[in-house]
């Protein structure tokens, strides 16, 4: 660290690498050196919240893009089910057809009702 004192500054800290630079200026005019300083944080603090936004702008992005993908992907179990529900349905009814057309034909006789009720206990 380098300290240097002149008549005009009482106390100047500065470090090349330091964000901080301690000063007192006579009189409170600003210094070049303090300007500079001051002018290179703001600099730097403006591209770290370009950056964040930068950030923050693709990750919503991304965040959008998965959300479209899942929405995409629901619809499409979606429609497959129903696809699938729709052709069991059909399934259903066709055999059910079968079942009253070919299987349920028989109609009973009066013979098949006089077996029953013939003796008494």
């Amino acid at each position: 660290m380098f300290v240097a004192c002149c008549p005009l500054v009482s106390h100047v800290e500065y470090a090349p690498t330091d964000r901080y630079v301690t000063l007192s200026v006579r009189r409170g005019q600003p210094n070049k050196l303090m300007m500079l300083r001051l002018q290179r944080l703001r600099e730097e603090e403006k591209r770290q919240q370009d950056e964040f936004d930068r950030q923050r702008v693709a990750q919503a992005r991304a965040v959008e893009l998965l959300t479209r993908n899942q929405d995409r992907q629901r619809r499409d179990i979606n429609d497959q089910l129903a696809t699938e529900n729709r052709r069991m349905a059909d399934e259903q009814k066709a055999h059910q057809r079968y079942l009253d057309q070919d299987v349920y034909t028989n109609v009973p006789t009066a013979a098949y009702f006089m077996q029953w009720n013939t003796c008494s206990r």
